[in-house]
């Protein structure tokens, strides 16, 4: 059972962190480098007919130039694309999902006069002052800016699915930079200036976002975290939607461990070797449940964080009587995130979230 408690201890110290971040009131750093943006948005996009319209519809009051790589695409994604006014990259290559996109992407814009790429998914719309607030942080010289990214709240599920993307994208990268730690990058929503492109290639794996923030902490690139703008998606559609999802995201941790656990470990990089090593709550929440009668003061220290953190996390969501409501549904997705752990040790490849 030691062996359990050393499982759940970085998770354990990563609630203490995002709990104390939470009441740090962080001032703005005072930086000189400044530096001019040319930005381009990048979409990429597989098989996104029916929503590629209203993501690029959202993105052209900014007159900045939308680029869309069509990945392997079967639909009128880019027919669609260019008829909004967008450009078109035409991909086909038996290398699929988005790192090798973005990698193709930026290969063949090298020769365009963008000093920055704003990346933006597909099934997404943005808040009207996404790009001038991604464009203030770039002019001040840093490397990646991520923007909040949370999803649409319709029904019970999604208002659940919303307060999941609030601790995970919004609570935890804020608390992080609080504390004066790299906050993170979330897959949607996020620049980077042209020099990272060229220099820290996405891998072609299933968490290349979280990869990707590794390697730039790990090379003292310089990251923050924005909530004063944000990208707003669809939560998926269906059980079936969320399984495909949640497996890649699980497996991609496992394959991030393997990479970095030992340069994060040389390098001494501590906080970041603690949130790697962090778990699911779902799954922090079973390993207190198994080591409750053999640790009960620690069990109950991590029931106690897990509720300090679900409360800021509601706070900072803004949360509504609907979406509190919705926390009913809890057991059911804890149950559903168990169901999936057999998952985790199959190897899963790439596959498009079905919308």
């Amino acid at each position: 059972m030691f062996i359990v408690v050393l499982l759940s201890l970085p998770t354990t110290l990563s609630l203490i962190l995002w709990s104390l971040g939470y009441y740090v009131r962080r001032q703005k750093p005072i930086r000189s480098k400044i530096q001019s943006v040319n930005l381009g948005i990048v979409i990429p996009a597989h098989n996104e007919e029916k929503g590629i319209a209203r993501t690029i519809r959202s993105l052209k009051h900014f007159n900045r130039d939308i680029i869309v790589i069509a990945d392997n695409c079967s639909d009128k994604t880019a027919e669609v694309a260019l008829k909004e006014g967008a450009s078109v990259i035409h991909r086909e290559s038996p290398i699929k999902g988005k790192p090798a996109a973005l990698n193709e992407a930026f290969s063949q814009l090298k020769g365009m006069n963008y000093s920055h790429y704003l990346i933006i998914d597909a099934d997404t719309e943005v808040s009207s002052n996404l790009v001038y607030e991604i464009e203030k942080q770039l002019e001040r010289g840093f490397d990646l800016v991520q923007a909040h990214y949370t999803v649409k709240r319709h029904d019970p599920e999604s208002r659940l699915y919303y307060l999941k993307l609030e601790s995970m994208n919004h609570l935890r990268p804020k608390a992080r930079q609080n504390l004066s730690l790299a906050p993170g990058c979330y897959g949607n929503g996020f620049a980077l200036s042209k020099s990272i492109t060229d220099n820290f290639p996405f891998h072609e794996e299933l968490a290349e976002d979280l990869s990707l923030f590794y390697q730039l902490a790990l090379n003292n690139k310089e990251l923050v975290f924005t909530d004063r703008a944000y990208v707003l998606a669809d939560k998926p559609p269906h059980r079936e939607a969320e399984k495909i999802q949640s497996s890649r995201w699980d497996q991609g941790r496992f394959h991030l461990i393997k990479r970095y656990f030992l340069p994060l470990l040389k390098g001494q990089h501590f906080d970041l070797l603690v949130n790697l090593l962090t778990l699911p709550l779902s799954l922090y929440v079973l390993l207190l449940l198994l080591i409750a009668f053999f640790y009960p003061y620690y069990s109950l220290m991590g029931f106690i964080l897990l509720l300090i953190h679900s409360i800021q996390t509601f706070r900072i969501a803004k949360g509504t009587k609907q979406d509190f409501f919705a926390l009913k549904l809890i057991p059911k997705a804890f149950l559903f995130k168990l169901a999936n752990i057999p998952n985790l040790f199959k190897k899963v490849p790439w596959l498009r979230t079905p919308r």
